[in-house]
């Protein structure tokens, strides 16, 4: 199998490891990396996208992805992979921010606003910070 274009759709894709499964109308599976995706866009199940299909040693894999629909809620993207951002209005490429080897968010290089969220525990930790501050505060208010 040479390289072809195929459309599929995205199996599923794990945020934290950076990697997932597209499947073709034929129901073959190919894997491929976040890294393959064209577009500042991350990949979600469900999603049609079309790719270039490569057969290799590890089997079936997929590169050169386009995401089919290509906006996210209140960003409008293309296929050159631009967005506008909603904090300054700029057309922008967005940067993905990796912290301990996840992809943490996506932002802004030119206001450094949030653009997408990809951790699942921000708010989390968010409202445990919260907590410890207000218990310091209400022991010192206490004493």
């Amino acid at each position: 199998m040479g390289h072809e274009k195929h459309f599929g759709t995205i199996k599923w894709f794990s945020n934290e490891k950076g990697y997932g499964l597209i499947t073709d109308p034929q129901n073959c599976d190919y894997r491929f990396d976040v890294r393959d995706v064209i577009g500042a866009r991350i990949p979600k199940s469900g999603e049609q996208v079309t790719f270039e299909g490569v057969s290799g040693e590890k089997g079936l894999s997929a590169r050169d992805i386009e995401i089919a629909q290509a906006t996210t809620a209140g960003q409008t993207g293309s296929k050159d992979g631009k967005l506008d951002c909603w904090s300054c209005n700029s057309r922008i490429v967005p940067r993905l921010i990796i912290y301990r080897g996840m992809i943490s968010y996506s932002a802004c290089p030119i206001c450094a606003s949030m653009l997408e969220d990809f951790d699942p525990y921000r708010k989390k930790r968010a409202y445990v910070v919260i907590g410890i501050i207000l218990s310091v505060a209400t022991f010192i208010l206490i004493l």
